[in-house]
C-alpha cells in the first residue's frame, strides 16, 4: 500500500508540473493586450497603481536605479531633473515635458551651476518590475526633434523577454500633450499575461527625453497556482486515506 501511495503521489506531482508549464506557455502566447495613450482611461481600467514620481528627490541627484521598491531602472546615467530649467545649448523646455511637476528623470541631461546641460548620448532605459504585473505605464516627455522625425521605440516585454506590446513614438503621436519638443505622452499597457519590463530605445542620440510617473499594478498570480493549491489538498487527503487503510 505504501508503494502504491508513493506512485500516486509521484504521478500527481508530474501532472501538476506539466500542467503549470503548459498554462504558463499558453498565457504568454495568447495574452490579450490593450495599449492606452490616455492616462485617465488607463488608470480607471488598471485600478490601484504603484507610482514613482521623482518629486521628493532633489534635482541634480544621480540615481543608481535600485532606489525604488518593486522597480529597477537601468540606463547609462540616471539624473533627477526639473524640465522647466533651461540650457543655452537646447531648445527651451517647459511644463509640458513631464506629468508631475516639478521633477522627472533623464538619462542624457545633468546639472551644471543649476542649469541643465545635455550630453547628447544614449537616451535608452529599461524599467524592470521586480514582480511581473498585468498593468504598467509611464510618461515620456520631449519626444521628437521639433520636426516629428525622431521616433523612439517603446517595448513592453513579458517574463521571457518577448514583446507584449511595442510601438515607435514620435512628436506627432496620438495622445501627445504640448507641441514641438515641449510635449509629453502617456503610454500604458494592460495585459492578461505577465509584463516584466518596459524598454525604451531612443533612435536619435540628440533627442533628449524625460521620463516620469513610472507605474505598475499588483503582481500577477503565477499560472497554475490555484491548481497547485487544489492538488496539494488532494495529496494530503490521499495520504490520510492510505494511512487508515494500512
Amino acid at each position: 500500500m505504501r508503494v502504491r501511495s508513493l506512485s500516486v503521489w509521484c504521478r500527481l506531482v508530474v501532472f501538476v508540473l506539466a500542467t503549470s508549464s503548459y498554462l504558463s506557455g499558453t498565457q504568454n502566447a495568447s495574452a490579450t493586450t490593450v495599449a492606452y495613450f490616455n492616462y485617465a482611461a488607463f488608470s480607471a481600467a488598471a485600478g490601484p497603481l504603484n507610482i514613482v514620481t521623482f518629486d521628493s528627490i532633489p534635482k541634480g541627484t544621480a540615481l543608481v536605479g535600485n532606489e525604488f521598491p518593486g522597480l529597477n531602472i537601468t540606463a547609462r546615467a540616471i539624473n533627477v531633473v526639473n524640465p522647466s530649467d533651461r540650457s543655452p545649448l537646447t531648445e527651451p523646455v517647459g511644463s509640458a515635458n513631464v506629468n508631475s511637476q516639478p521633477k522627472g528623470m533623464s538619462v542624457s541631461l545633468s546639472y551644471f551651476a543649476d542649469i541643465l546641460f545635455p550630453d547628447f548620448e544614449d537616451d535608452s532605459a529599461t524599467f524592470d518590475f521586480l514582480v511581473p504585473t498585468r498593468a504598467v505605464g509611464l510618461w515620456i516627455g520631449n519626444l521628437g526633434d521639433g520636426e516629428g522625425v525622431s521616433p523612439t521605440l517603446v517595448q513592453f516585454l513579458n517574463d521571457i523577454g518577448s514583446p507584449v506590446q511595442a510601438e515607435f513614438i514620435d512628436a506627432n503621436h496620438v495622445g501627445q500633450i504640448g507641441s514641438g519638443t515641449n510635449n509629453r505622452l502617456f503610454y500604458g499597457v494592460i495585459s492578461d499575461g505577465n509584463i516584466d519590463k518596459i524598454v525604451v530605445q531612443n533612435r536619435n542620440d540628440s533627442d533628449v527625453i524625460f521620463y516620469d510617473d513610472i507605474q505598475w499594478a499588483g503582481a500577477v498570480p503565477e499560472p497554475g497556482s490555484c491548481l497547485l493549491f487544489i492538488v496539494g489538498a488532494l495529496l494530503i487527503s490521499v495520504k490520510s486515506i492510505n494511512k487508515y487503510r494500512i
